[in-house]
C-alpha cells in the first residue's frame, strides 16, 4: 500500500536536496566545496538517475502536503531517510532516522523460574 498515487501532491525539489540523497542515501561522494548546482552534472556523470532521484522526493515531499502541511519532516521508506519540507519544497534530506542495530543480539541464559523446575519438595 502506497500514499503515493498519480494525483497526489507533489511539492517541489531544491538541487540541495537531489545532492542530499545521492550522498546519504546512493553513496556518491562529492568534493563539500562544489556548490550544488555544479554537483548536479558530477552525479549524472557518476550514473545518478537524477530525474528518478527528484520524482521521488517530490512524491515523499508530496505525502506530507497530502496531509494538509507546507513545513515539517518526512520520513521516506524503505530509505528510512528523513526529508525536510519547507514551505512545498524539499530543501534537504538528512541522514537516516534510525540507526542499523548493532549486531546481534546475545543469548540470554536458561534459568528456572519456579521451585517445580528448580526440582525443591517441600
Amino acid at each position: 500500500m502506497t500514499h503515493v498515487t498519480a494525483t497526489s501532491p507533489r511539492a517541489r525539489v531544491t538541487d540541495h536536496a537531489v545532492r542530499r540523497y545521492c550522498e546519504r542515501y546512493l553513496g556518491a561522494v562529492l568534493d563539500e566545496t562544489i556548490d550544488d548546482q555544479r554537483a548536479m552534472p558530477v552525479l549524472r556523470k557518476a550514473g545518478h538517475d537524477l530525474a528518478q532521484v527528484r520524482a521521488r522526493l517530490a512524491d515523499v515531499g508530496g505525502v506530507l502536503m497530502a496531509a494538509g502541511h507546507r513545513t515539517g519532516n518526512v520520513v521516506a521508506f524503505p530509505e528510512a531517510m528523513k526529508v525536510r519540507v519547507a514551505d512545498g519544497v524539499v530543501v534537504t534530506v538528512l541522514a537516516r532516522a534510525s540507526k542499523p542495530p548493532a549486531g546481534p543480539a546475545s543469548q540470554v541464559p536458561a534459568r528456572p523460574r519456579t521451585v517445580l523446575e528448580l526440582g525443591v519438595t517441600p
